[in-house]
């Protein structure tokens, strides 16, 4: 029997030992007459070691308190600690705990004091413990959290609604603040995103919006897109009570590996409309806003003004060359509008570069007149072989296309620039069927990049 009582005495006493390992200082409190003993780990083996002992532990505290306890914590620490206090928690369950700074070396540190009644007799005990690690990741992490939420709030209140969509299951969560906006079926989630897109489109979206956002939105051709460019931005317009509004979507995943994408809808429409009467202004003074190019208004300009010299047989020699860009509505349907605006301005540099000293009309949406004079003129057949060149390579590195018509003006035939332009787009329309007919690729289409 007194092998067993021993080895039970051993067991709890290393079992103490473990136990004090996690604190700093431990404090055992006779609850009769309320002297204590303050124990220490130390050593090798951080064997308990007396530091100190004192005749009333609650008389003791306000002085320790003072000396150690950051300010700001001071009084709730003496609050808790006074006599009555402490026998009342311990009345209704057997610990509590209390969080609170301790100043060392002139700085705050986060401690844990956990306080219990022991089982074999009336003496209290309480643990000392430095959480300040702990603590202050946990204080990192919720300030992470929340830095995350106000920025994802922030974000998230110029979107009318958004949509969680897990690409291989299709299932979808919708946050929407207006049911105007929603392209699926109402309630929160559903198993079928793109089936519901596709079915609801055909009522929720402009008429003449609906071909580009069915291509767009297929499921394979948005997901090509994201993992080609990053995300998708898309401006349609959307009936809301029965009238269009510019509405723009972002699309994105997740993250990089994720199988879950964002979709995103805002309404554009007082800026979309801004920016149009800005266009329109921006046409107006003579240039073309996506491009830079002259515009269509500043080609009549230059048309009449041609015409006035041809009627007082006063004109100078010049060609006019009429470009069309390929696959534009492939890219357009395919990537979205965007992408589609990328496309023309990279089209258009290609004319300008090929014809830097005349000036270049953008007079449609994919379509490029240049008015050749002087030196231009005067180099228009190696200029032209130049582009073709240009357009060669770019048929094998499956880049941007030109077809592309020339035509000289002729003054004991043509009587008006408008003759010139016919026969040239003529000709340029010419080379776009030839281009069909060699089956060349059009962007968007055999993989040709936009």
């Amino acid at each position: 029997m007194q092998g067993t009582e021993s080895g039970k005495t051993l067991s709890f006493a290393s079992l103490a030992l473990a136990l004090a390992d996690d604190y700093t200082n431990l404090y055992v409190i006779n609850a009769e007459d309320d002297s204590y003993i303050e124990y220490v780990p130390s050593g090798e083996n951080k064997e308990l070691e007396i530091a100190s002992s004192g005749k009333n532990f609650y008389e003791d505290v306000p002085r320790n308190c003072r000396e150690l306890v950051f300010k700001e914590d001071q009084a709730e620490f003496l609050k808790t600690f006074s006599r009555d206090n402490v026998m009342k928690a311990l009345a209704a369950g057997r610990s509590f705990t209390l969080d609170y700074r301790l100043v060392i070396d002139g700085v705050p540190c986060y401690y844990s004091l956990k306080t219990i009644r022991s089982y074999s007799d009336q003496s209290i005990i309480i643990g000392v413990q430095n959480v300040d690690s702990r603590v202050r990741h946990e204080q990192e992490m919720k300030k992470e959290i929340q830095t995350f939420s106000d920025i994802s709030t922030a974000l998230a209140q110029r979107y009318a609604v958004i949509y969680h969509v897990n690409t291989v299951t299709d299932h979808y969560t919708e946050y929407s603040t207006s049911a105007q906006y929603s392209w699926v079926k109402e309630g929160s989630d559903g198993n079928s995103f793109f089936t519901e897109c596709e079915e609801n489109m055909k009522t929720s979206i402009y008429e003449e919006d609906q071909a580009m956002m069915y291509a767009s939105m297929k499921k394979d051709n948005l997901l090509n897109t994201i993992a080609v460019f990053g995300q998708v931005n898309l401006t349609y317009r959307l009936l809301i009570n029965g009238e269009p509004q510019y509405v723009s979507l972002y699309a994105v995943r997740a993250a990089e590996d994720s199988d879950y994408i964002i979709i995103a809808v805002s309404n554009v429409d007082k800026v979309k409309r801004m920016e149009l009467a800005y266009n329109d202004a921006v046409e107006m003074v003579g240039r073309d806003s996506l491009t830079g190019v002259k515009s269509k208004h500043a080609y009549v300009e230059a048309e009449e003004e041609l015409d006035s010299q041809i009627e007082k047989s006063v004109q100078p020699p010049f060609a006019i060359v009429m470009c069309d860009i390929n696959g534009l509505k492939a890219v357009n349907d395919i990537y979205g509008h965007k992408a589609g605006d990328e496309y023309i301005r990279s089209a258009s540099a290609i004319i300008c570069n090929s014809f830097s000293h005349s000036p270049v009309f953008r007079i449609g949406g994919d379509e490029f007149a240049v008015i050749l004079k002087g030196r231009d003129y005067d180099c228009r057949e190696e200029l032209l072989d130049n582009m073709m060149k240009v357009l060669e390579k770019n048929i094998k590195n499956g880049m941007i296309l030109l077809a592309v018509g020339i035509s000289d003006f002729d003054p004991d035939m043509d009587i008006r620039v408008q003759d010139v332009f016919e026969r040239s787009d003529r000709l340029m329309y010419e080379h776009k069927e030839k281009c069909k007919a060699a089956k060349i690729p059009v962007s968007g289409e055999g993989g040709v990049k936009p």
